[in-house]
């Protein structure tokens, strides 16, 4: 996902007053749909309305007719049933919503589970520092999704067991970073002129060559900072 797109598809406020005028990738002219049109396959969204690019293929779905809606502003929206749940989407960032969904429900679903559903959206919204309100998957950019799933499963991970190796080469992979990895297990990044470290077992990373007082947490951070300097 390039800059302008990463930018465009955060919107502000994230629960849209309307439809875009312009789709946040090729700028084109954006249409309303039905599920029929765009997931056939998927007969329960068959009659929901889903704001589509008439060039490309980002799309978000809407809200059901009569659905209420509480922006961070206090402002109440009741749907007519084409208020857009969130920023218009590519293949690409719908697969990592959809992904963040499936590991994200399993916070508060089947019931009873470890948090109620209030509960869990109110966790997504401390660990995104946004309001509750503003607290919607389909609102989410590429790496909010990336830091959302990685936080899900190191919340869920049993005491005293190492994250799975594949997951941080997966999520690198996914944002287009080339990585080697060392006979030492730790993964090697070139990005611009620097050279980084990360090491998946602790999801800690450094940068080599600068004098750092402590190594950088996380691999949603790890990855921005590849993308700063592309």
């Amino acid at each position: 996902m390039n800059v302008t797109a990463a930018f465009m598809t955060d919107p502000t406020p994230r629960v849209p007053l309307g439809p875009q005028d312009r789709c946040p990738y090729c700028f084109s002219a954006v249409e309303l749909v039905t599920g029929a049109d765009v997931f056939p396959e998927r007969l329960e969204l068959a009659d929901r309305n889903i704001w589509r690019c008439t060039l490309c293929d980002a799309s978000v779905g809407c809200h059901k007719a009569g659905a209420r809606v509480l922006r961070s502003d206090g402002i109440e929206l009741v749907s007519d049933g084409t208020l857009p749940m969130g920023s218009l989407a590519d293949e690409e960032l719908r697969a990592a919503r959809t992904e963040t969904h499936r590991l994200f429900d399993g916070l508060w679903k089947p019931y009873p589970a470890g948090m109620s559903r209030a509960e869990a959206y109110a966790w997504m919204a401390k660990l995104l520092t946004i309001p509750f309100e503003d607290a919607h998957v389909a609102s989410l950019s590429y790496d909010e999704c990336v830091k959302v799933q990685l936080a899900v499963e190191d919340r869920v991970r049993p005491p005293g067991e190492k994250p799975d190796l594949p997951g941080a080469a997966h999520w690198l992979m996914r944002a287009n970073i080339e990585f080697t990895v060392d006979p030492s297990g730790h993964y090697v990044i070139q990005t611009g002129t620097e050279v980084v470290d990360y090491w998946p077992d602790r999801q800690t990373w450094k940068v080599r060559g600068e004098l750092l007082a402590e190594e950088q947490e996380g691999l949603n951070e790890l990855i921005m900072f590849c993308r700063r300097r592309e």
